[in-house]
């Protein structure tokens, strides 16, 4: 335990908690986004198949991969520290991530359609676009209930370092 002697040495040593307190913050965070990162990319290689053929991913579990872009896709923001609260965030990028995570309806194209009467070997043309509902199959979110143990142990180990005068 330390002294404090005056209002000079009150005012530094509170100033020094907010700093730590500022320190550990960003720490906490920092860790916590490197840990939902891979939490996410693990939940990924869960399932695997080929384009063009079914994908072996029940509705409700998380999204087979193809070409693994949406793994690879996970980007962090740089921590932003306001006081002693830091934020921070962890997001795919590829355009479809959405829809993957939360389900809805979309339109894809028509397979190529070879004209009636036509020769064989005439390539075919696509014939518009038809709606398609694709279920949720959620990766971020049980990514982040997987990583929040970890979080949690993170938190506590820096907020003691933090608190250590």
């Amino acid at each position: 335990m330390s002294s404090v002697f005056g209002v000079h040495e009150l005012q530094s040593a509170l100033d020094d908690m907010v700093t730590r307190a500022q320190v550990a913050a960003k720490t906490i965070v920092t860790r916590a986004e490197i840990v939902v990162t891979n939490e996410s990319q693990h939940q990924l290689e869960k399932y695997g198949h080929k384009a063009g053929t079914p994908t072996p991913s029940p509705p409700g579990d998380v999204p087979a991969s193809i070409t693994g872009d949406l793994r690879r896709s996970m980007k962090m923001t740089p921590v932003r520290v306001s006081g002693i609260v830091a934020t921070g965030s962890v997001y795919p990028s590829m355009v479809y991530a959405r829809i993957q995570e939360l389900g809805g309806d979309s339109t894809a194209p028509n397979w190529p359609v070879r004209p009636k009467g036509s020769p064989k070997g005439t390539k075919g043309i696509a014939n518009g676009r038809h709606p398609i509902h694709i279920p949720a199959r959620p990766y971020m979110q049980p990514a982040y209930k997987a990583a929040l143990p970890k979080i949690q142990q993170i938190a506590t180990e820096e907020w003691a370092k933090a608190t250590r005068p």
